[in-house]
């Protein structure tokens, strides 16, 4: 008999302990998969279209935490290591070296107060800026990790 008690006891405590330490957490079920532009893609093999990748990249939220990060990585590498920054500054250089002045500071600084619908849209953003010193020695595409 004191075998079959303890046993019940067991099965008491550790269904209360699981009770007690899960109600607290909201359960959020997993969103379908036919809502879920990723995990369509996913289950592709085939057939892949631009729009179905683009909806992928686009579902991706916007983390404003890890973009401040992001943005003070890069702002710091420009400003304390990119050694041509006086040069994107500088207007009417000569010829190949036609580009507008770029400021690459100030564009990321904007690029770091502002609030982005998605992921995507945030690294796009840096990548465009970057884009626009019309440098071969500098490049970001946040997207790949």
């Amino acid at each position: 008999m004191a075998p079959r008690s303890f046993r019940r006891l067991v099965l008491t405590l550790s269904l209360a302990a699981l009770a007690t330490f899960t109600a607290g957490a909201p359960v959020t079920p997993p969103p379908p998969a036919s809502s879920d532009p990723c995990t369509t893609l996913g289950g592709k093999s085939s057939g892949i279209t631009y729009d179905e990748v683009a909806a992928c990249y686009q579902s991706i939220p916007y983390n404003a935490e890890l973009a401040a990060s992001t943005i003070k990585t890069v702002r710091t590498l420009f400003d304390e290591f990119y050694v041509f920054r006086d040069s994107a500054l500088t207007p009417n250089l000569a010829a190949p070296f036609s580009s507008p002045p770029t400021d690459i500071i100030a564009e990321l600084s904007k690029i770091g107060s502002a609030q982005y619908p998605n992921d995507y849209s945030f690294h796009r953003a840096i990548s465009k800026a970057i884009d626009t010193l019309h440098d071969a020695h500098s490049a970001y595409n946040g997207m790949l990790s």
